[in-house]
């Protein structure tokens, strides 16, 4: 009986198990595995080994998803701020602005002055033509919008 327990012992410690301690009255009963019952473990073990494998490859394929979506939600930040930069208004959009704002400016003399120094105010670019017309009409209160230079030179006339 020494021979089986030690044999016992040796087999444990082989299978990896280790600090067991065996009282010689007490041997626990082993449920051999016949070679039928190996096959269908390895095969029950491989079946969960696909599952497994397929799992994990639905979570790779699901954060692969995640990480695109997340991509999408920056790209559209990136170009909202690209549309953010200045672009030169045309003369119809100073003079509308101007209207809806009973501002008194010149739309074309408000282009030509801007157009000529590149957009540029003082050494810096531009950020708002609109925060421009109202400082343009704020500088500038008491000069009528002339109608063309025939009526300045006809007024000129007069006041001779």
């Amino acid at each position: 009986m020494i021979n089986s327990i030690e044999s016992f012992k040796q087999s444990l410690t082989q299978a990896g198990f280790h600090g067991f301690t065996l009282r010689e009255t007490k041997l626990p009963r082993l449920n051999l595995m016949t070679d039928n019952n190996k096959d269908d473990k390895i095969a029950e073990l491989e079946a969960k080994l696909v599952t497994a494998r397929k799992y994990f490859r639905e979570q790779k394929a699901e954060i692969t998803d995640l990480k695109a979506k997340l991509e999408q939600q920056k790209s559209p930040s990136t170009k909202k701020t690209t549309d953010k930069r200045f672009k030169p208004p045309s003369i119809s959009e100073v003079a509308e602005y101007a209207k809806q704002n009973n501002q008194n400016i010149d739309a074309q003399a408000f282009i030509d002055f801007y157009e000529s120094k590149g957009w540029m105010v003082g050494k810096n670019k531009m950020k708002s033509w609109q925060a421009a017309t109202r400082t343009w009409n704020r500088n500038n209160p008491s000069k009528p919008t002339p109608k063309s230079n025939a009526d300045e030179w006809a007024n000129a006339g007069r006041m001779i």
